[in-house]
């Protein structure tokens, strides 16, 4: 089994952390991250892709088994 972190990495959560702590750390880390703010498009993306996939249960399954 393949395990990926990148997305839990990116977000400084654990991977069995709980929905409430993947949503407060992608809150956090749009608003570090934000271009509006000065951020970085790209890191914005990939908290956007962390936003998609690891709150719905399917999706973050399928991440944690292949990855991207």
């Amino acid at each position: 089994m393949v395990f990926a972190t990148f997305l839990y990495d990116l977000l400084e959560v654990e991977p069995n952390a709980t929905q409430k702590d993947i949503s407060k750390a992608v809150k956090i880390k749009s608003l570090e991250h934000h271009p509006d703010r000065g951020g970085n498009h790209e890191m914005m993306q990939k908290i956007n892709a962390a936003r998609q996939i690891l709150p719905d249960p399917e999706k973050r399954e399928l991440y944690d088994r292949s990855g991207w």
